[in-house]
């Protein structure tokens, strides 16, 4: 019996190594095999087009790269991961995974960097996981600090005396005599009226930049070129007219300084 494959044969194989779950763990079986204890960071894909593809570190809330660790192996030799967690102390109590449960068109395992260094380096002294963590948190936190310095609270609640649970909110003194100084030219960071930071974090401050292009006379109203919206409401380029009270309305804090950036990937 002779066997030959077809055209159609080779289509359907092709299919079965785009789509089929086994083939694609088997093909890259050499990309999940790690020692056990060896510290592992997640590539993720951010788009679905094969010709621009581009890879990206999983990071945590504040930008710091999500680490895990090849915990150990079953009988068949195929490992599993568990996260860790940000405190030093080992993995967090979720579930360990399998690595046969990542998704290989859309997600890959690497060897910690930092990991890797230790490894060439060190002399036998234990690795610490969360040190770059650590470093992101500090440096985060300082330039929290430093940008609550530097933000205007639009709004200030005004609490009724008479029933200290009526309030309203009402445009702060310090916005009022920004809104007067403001002129031609300069540039002006916002968060949004969305983001609940009457609290005071910092987080987002500068998510939305504005380049004032005109004023009226009156200062009833400005005019302002959006630079930059990471939130979406406007096209950068886009010119949008506010008075004072409808800005109000957009954010909870504003200034004219240049926000410190949250990560040193941002200087």
């Amino acid at each position: 019996m002779k066997l030959t494959k077809t055209k159609a044969d080779q289509e359907v194989e092709r299919e079965d190594l785009k789509s089929d779950h086994i083939l694609t763990f088997l093909s890259n079986i050499c990309m999940l095999k790690f020692a056990v204890g060896d510290i592992l960071l997640k590539k993720v894909r951010d788009d679905d087009d094969d010709d621009a593809a581009k890879w990206i570190i999983e990071t945590d809330e504040i930008g710091a790269p999500i680490k895990y660790v090849y915990a150990f192996e079953n009988e068949l030799g195929i490992g599993y991961i568990k996260k860790l967690d940000n405190s030093g102390k080992g993995p967090t109590k979720g579930k360990a995974i399998c690595v046969t449960k990542i998704v290989q068109r859309h997600e890959q395992l690497i060897l910690d960097p930092d990991y890797a260094e230790h490894l060439l380096l060190s002399s036998g002294e234990e690795f610490k996981y969360n040190a770059r963590y650590e470093a992101y948190k500090t440096f985060r936190d300082e330039a929290l600090k430093k940008n609550k310095a530097i933000a205007i609270p639009v709004v200030v609640k005004r609490v009724d005396p008479h029933d200290l649970d009526d309030y309203e909110f009402v445009i702060s003194p310090q916005f009022k005599q920004l809104w007067k100084n403001m002129k031609v030219g300069d540039k002006v960071y916002t968060d949004d009226e969305d983001s609940e930071l009457e609290d005071g974090d910092m987080s987002q401050l500068g998510n939305i930049v504005y380049e004032i292009v005109k004023i009226t006379k009156s200062r009833s109203s400005m005019t302002f070129k959006v630079l930059e919206d990471k939130y979406g409401y406007f096209d950068v380029g886009d010119e949008v007219k506010f008075n004072r009270g409808d800005f109000c309305d957009m954010c909870w804090h504003v200034t004219t300084q240049k926000p410190y950036p949250l990560t040193e990937d941002n200087i």
